[in-house]
Parts: C-alpha cells; structure tokens; sequence
C-alpha cells in the first residue's frame, strides 16, 4: 500500500561521453526524464558544483540541444529495415567511434530500400485489389461491360448500398426519380443497387440518395469489361504479385541470412542513434557539457551512480521530493507485496495514485476478492476461474491471469463456506451458511459488509487529507469530516425507524446532520474567515449557495444509495444458487440421463460465463463507486523509466 519515494536526479557530464553516459542511464531503466530547460527553470539548484570552477562558469550558458533531423530520418528508416526483416531482437553494445556506420547504414539502405519500397508497393495493390475485388463480386451477375457505362457522355452511373430499411423509402421515391434503378441483390442486412441517370438531375440524385443514408461503392475506377470479366483480371492480376512477392521475399531473406549479424549491428546504431536524439529533446548543453535530469527512487540512484561513477568530470545530484516537487510534481511508482500486484490492473483501469495520495491497492485487493468470492461463492467453478487464470498467466497476460487466480480462490474459499460445489448443496457441508436458506440474514449481513467497507473508505480519505495537508477538504468536503457526520447520522436514523437499535435520539442526529449541511454550505465564508482571505465567488454568492444546497441534497441520496447498494453482493449470492437451481429442474426434465448431464454442464458454462461476468462488473462497479469516489482521486502520473527500446519489429 506504497509509493515509492521519488528524488530528483541530476547528471552533468562531459559531451564527449555523452553517447555512453547515456547508453548506461537508458540500460538501467531507472529515471525518469524531465525537461531540463522546464526544470532548470523552476528549480535552479537542480545541480550542484563545488570544486570545478570551469564546468560552473561554463554551465551557466546551458541551452536546449538542436535537433539533428538527419539522425531522426536515419533512425527512422532503420525501424522500417527492422519491420521489413522481422526482427525481433536486436544486441544492444556501446557506439564504436572508430567506425563509420553512417556510412554502411547508406549502402545498406541503397541496397534494400528499392526492394522494401516495391515490396510495400505490391502489398498496398494486393490490399487495393481484394477491397476493389469484394465491391466488384456484389455486381458479378450486372453482364454490362463496365468500360461503357463508365465512358458515357451524357449518363452517369453509381453503385452502392442501402439498409434494408431505406428501400421502401427508395421505392417511394421511384416516381419522383428520373433515374433508372437496378437492384442487383444483397449483401448482409443491405440491399445492392445501380442507379443510371442524365447528368442533368444529379444534384437531385445525390440529394435523396443522401437522405437514405446511401453508401457507394467504387467499382467503375478500374474495370475491364464486364464484372465478371474485371474480377477474372483482377486474379490474374493478384497471381502476379504474389510472383513478384515471392521473388522478393527470396531476395530479401538472402541478404539478411548472408549478413545477418552485420545488418543487426548497422541497424542497432542507427536506432541507438536516433533514441539518443529523442532524449536530447528533454536534455541541455553547454559548450563542453550536458543535463539530463529526471525523477527517480533510491535503488535508481544507486544504480545510476553505480553505472556512471567511471566517467572523468560527472557529477551526478540528488535533491529530494520536497526541493524538488517546486518545478513539477513527482510520478508515481506503485510498490506492492507480489501477491497485491495483479490488483494494480484494476488501480490502473481507474487512474493511476497521485504522488502524496494513499495507494489503494492492498485495500483494493483484499475488498474485490471479499466481494467477488461472497457474490460468487463456489468451489468447482472457483477452481475452474483459478485454472483459467494460470493459463492466461502462462500464455497471454500475467497480471490479468494472476486477478482471475485471486478470483477463483476467493469463490472456492467462500464455496466451502457456503457448502455449494459446481452449484450443488449436497455434495459438501456448508462451514457457515447456505445462502438460499438464510435469504434475511445473507442480505443484512451483505448491508453490513458495505457499511464497514465505508467507513474505511472515509476513513482513507481523512488519511489522504492529513497527507496533503487539506484541512478545507478533511473538513467541509463530501467525504469530509462533516461528510462522514452525515453518513453516521443518517446511519443512526435509519437504525432507529427500523427498530434495530437507538444509539442517539432522534432530534439529536438530525440536528447533527443539519448543522453538517449547514457547515458545508457556508464552507467559503468559514474557510476565507478563517484563513483570513478574501472571499470570492464565482458565478455570484446566491448562484454559490444554491448550488451548494443541491449538492446536499445530491449529498443525501448518494449516501443512502452507498449504503443499500451492498445489498447486491447478497442478491448475487442467493441469485448464485438460484440460478443452478432452474438449470437442475431443466436436467430432471430430460428424459435421458445424456441430456441431464449436457444441460448441468451447459449450465455451469454460462454460470461462469456470464453470471461470472456480471459479478465481476459489480465487484469493480462497488469499488469504483462506492468506494473510490470517497477517498481516491487517481490522477496522477505513472512512473515511467525512460529505456533503449530499439525495436517494435514483428515476431521472427
């Protein structure tokens, strides 16, 4: 439940290093770039020199770095040399002064780039083709030679689409059409038209065409002959290609086989290069030196020192979050116990901690897997959630595998508890209660959940508050202090109309929850009377305090809605069983023992399927709305490490 500490960093060093210093801070993957001009700005004790009279004399002409255009060309060729071999990996080493790269990178691209320019060429045609082939098969029985019609004089010709439901309204239009329509059949849920007509009306034709929501179809552009005749040419056409592709792909793949470890190092340096130029954008120089600042944490900052202290004249400064945090505000780095870490996906999906905000994510994690196992309690299909996530783990997606894990076990640990296997009761006891049986109770308790829920999440929010130092938020916010006052008061009315218990008197709590209200309506006043400010409102004062007086009543009914809204996690699990239940009367129907099966097994599969999904949803839909929007603002910048990254090429 962390943040990382962030501290900014600073190196200066010589610019004949610079490549190399670079190469080291990219391969570490540990800061976090800024712009240094931006910063230096702001914050002008970014750097410190104590004993190196020259390199301070000569930093104080520090100047953002020009951009070499040419570099930013050669890097980008490079990457569509990478893509055109299908490379996947390429070895990243330190530049080589003594080598001219720049000029074998020109000879290979004098010799490739005419084959990767053609080769683009051809499949751009083959794309064209199959589009222009798809329209041209929609017209295949029009036995009309196409050359004709589109070399007419005084006539002009379209083909197109309509929606099922526009051609009544076309026919309509019939009379009022000095056009001849032709409908050549069906495609999907539309019907296919040609329309031929004197250039005279063609305004109007387009008029009602449009109003139908006419789509053309461009197939008079390259026809030869009649549209079966056409497509007959366009395969032709498309056999040759793939002839000429073939001879390519050859071409391509003995060059890169003869002198493959050669064309990899020609391309590393020039996509190196062209990453270097990209980092300049937020760097500065002098005449003998450069900046590179970002934030980083305190392993970065060993690392870095580490990876650096071999360079003449480097002087790497650190300043921390409070020196810092003047220029910009810090990323966030999320640090979680590995078995929270999945979790941070559903952090993520809502917006990323502010740097001085409270990390939800543990609270987040143990919150879900309590409301998805309770909604979803099963040990059969909480096992098979568990063996799909290891299999979505292992072939596609970590964190989302490692989520639907969790998921899975919550669901089989709250199965044992509810005694119910693949949705069947009777198969195991029930180490706490079967939901169906004790419907009162399971929707009380659910009620009861979601109020501990809140208060905790009210009171991460007084957390969040103390954090930054919000006095007027943590006291006269929605979720404030005198927020909260509302929430327990209106919680203790309800008790006491309901008969439960009577912990204040009546006109006790209401006058508590009035003067909350009242309190937060005249927060401005106060607020300004307090801090001896001068009060203003925008939009004027009596557009404030109306505004201010609907929020509480806004105030009122999202609060009693937060606290029945829990009672969807027991109508999930009584709905949970249910549910089984219509798929085992549906199974003693059948008349064959076969059929019984399939429709148990049918059954679980859409349980899982789709009920599964729905309890999903609402477990994110209880953390994000009731939960989130009490405590969590999730608007700030993730931490992300600035690296090589040489390559996007395809798999190969």
């Amino acid at each position: 439940m962390a943040v990382e500490k962030m501290v900014m960093l600073s190196v200066v060093g010589r610019l004949d290093d610079m490549e190399d210093i670079l190469f080291d801070i990219l391969e570490s993957e540990s800061l976090d770039m800024v712009d240094a001009m931006t910063q230096l700005s702001e914050n002008s004790n970014i750097y410190r020199l104590e004993d190196n009279v020259e390199m301070v004399v000569d930093l104080n002409n520090l100047a953002p770095f020009p951009q070499d255009p040419g570099i930013r060309s050669r890097a980008n060729e490079a990457q569509k040399l990478v893509e055109y071999f299908g490379i996947d990996s390429i070895p990243v080493h330190r530049i080589d002064p003594s080598s001219d790269q720049t000029q074998r990178f020109e000879a290979l691209i004098e010799r490739v780039e005419p084959l990767r320019k053609e080769y683009e060429d051809i499949n751009r045609k083959l794309e064209e083709a199959e589009n222009f082939k798809r329209n041209v098969e929609l017209f295949k029985n029009v036995d009309v030679d196409l050359n004709k019609i589109r070399d007419l004089e005084y006539f002009s010709a379209r083909f197109g689409r309509l929606e099922k439901s526009s051609r009544i309204r076309l026919k309509e239009s019939y009379e009022n059409l000095l056009a001849l329509v032709f409908h050549t059949g069906s495609f999907e849920d539309e019907e296919v038209y040609m329309i031929l007509y004197p250039n005279e009306v063609a305004d109007e034709i387009d008029r009602v065409l449009k109003s139908l929501h006419w789509i053309d179809i461009p197939i008079l552009e390259h026809a030869e002959g009649t549209a079966k005749d056409t497509l007959a040419h366009l395969e032709e056409n498309e056999k040759r290609l793939h002839r000429r592709m073939a001879v390519m792909e050859d071409e391509r793949e003995k060059i890169y086989t003869e002198d493959r470890e050669k064309v990899k190092d020609i391309l590393a340096h020039a996509l190196f290069m062209g990453r270097v130029e990209e980092a300049k954008q937020k760097m500065a120089r002098s005449n003998k030196y450069f900046l590179v600042t970002g934030w980083t944490d305190e392993d970065g900052v060993e690392e870095i020192r580490k990876r650096t202290e071999k360079y003449p004249e480097l002087t790497v400064t650190v300043q921390g979050e409070e020196a810092a945090e003047k220029g910009i505000t810090p990323p966030t780095k999320l640090s979680n116990p590995s078995f929270f870490k999945p979790f941070e996906l559903l952090v993520r999906m809502y917006g990323i901690p502010h740097y001085n905000e409270i990390d939800p994510t543990i609270f987040v994690g143990i919150t879900y897997m309590l409301l998805f196992g309770a909604m979803f309690g099963d040990v059969g299909q909480g096992l098979i959630f568990v063996l799909m996530g290891w299999l979505v783990a292992k072939k596609w997606q970590p964190d989302m595998g490692g989520l639907l894990m969790r998921m899975g076990a919550a669901s089989t640990v709250f199965g044992f508890l509810y005694g119910s296997v693949f949705g069947n009761e009777e198969l195991i006891p029930a180490l706490w209660m079967r939901p169906f049986e004790n419907i009162s109770q399971v929707l009380v308790i659910a009620i009861g959940f979601g109020i501990v829920l809140l208060l905790l999440a009210y009171g991460m929010n007084f957390l969040n508050a103390i954090k930054n130092k919000d006095v007027a938020g943590g006291l006269f916010g929605e979720h404030g202090l005198f927020g909260f006052l509302v929430f327990i008061m209106l919680l203790l009315m309800i008790l006491d109309v309901a008969g439960v218990v009577t912990i204040l008197p009546m006109w006790v709590a209401a006058a508590i929850l009035i003067a909350s209200m009242l309190l937060m309506i005249f927060k401005k006043p106060i607020i300004a009377k307090l801090t001896d400010t001068e009060l203003h409102y925008e939009g004027g004062k009596s557009g404030y305090f109306i505004e201010s007086s609907f929020s509480m009543i806004e105030l009122l009914i999202s609060t009693l809605s937060g606290i029945v809204s829990f009672i969807r996690v027991g109508a999930f699990a009584i709905n949970h069983v249910g549910l089984f239940m219509a798929f085992h009367v549906m199974a003693e129907m059948a008349t064959h023992s076969v059929g019984n099966i399939l429709i148990l097994v049918l059954g679980n599969v859409l349980i899982i399927g789709l009920e599964g999904l729905i309890v999903f949803i609402q477990g994110l839909r209880l953390e994000y709305y009731e939960l989130f929007s009490r405590y969590y603002s999730g608007n700030g910048r993730e931490f992300r490490s600035d690296k090589l990254r040489l390559t996007k090429g395809k798999q190969k």
